[in-house]
């Protein structure tokens, strides 16, 4: 689209160059066309036409799409936005794996200092130590 405008832009300045004079010469059976007078010999002068007027309906075709390529940039743009904004509340929503790890380990603890209470016998003593381990890595873990 920018490249088509940069064209059109270039062909309305290509169009807007004065008429030039152009020579043409005939030398030795050869026919050159310049832009300064031939030396010596047969000339002929050649009259360019001044260009035709600019159109106002390529004007009005390139303020269209002008227009439409403003219009679909602007709508891409708000796009980007949706979907950005929409992308946010989905990432917060997930907890982090910080987060994860202390729920794991609260968890883990809970289960330790059940095993605990149940507990008789011999077993008591390891598991406390276990609810005990538990505990020290969840507060390593999760300071808050």
């Amino acid at each position: 689209m920018v490249r088509m405008l940069v064209v059109l832009a270039s062909l309305v300045a290509c169009a807007q160059v004065s008429s030039q004079t152009v020579y043409k010469c005939s030398a030795n059976g050869k026919v050159t066309y310049g832009e300064q007078p031939c030396s010596a010999g047969a000339q002929a002068t050649l009259d360019v036409p001044p260009p035709p007027p600019p159109d106002p309906e390529l004007k009005e075709r390139l303020a269209r799409q002008k227009a439409l390529a403003d219009s679909l940039e602007k709508d891409r743009r708000e796009a980007q936005v949706q979907a950005a904004t929409a992308a946010r509340p989905a990432a917060a929503a997930r907890p982090s794996p910080q987060m994860q790890r202390c729920e794991k380990l609260r968890l883990q603890l809970r289960w330790a200092e059940e095993d605990l209470r149940k507990a008789a016998g011999p077993a008591t003593e390891a598991l406390r130590l276990k609810a005990q381990r538990q505990a020290e890595a969840m507060a390593v873990e999760c300071q808050r």
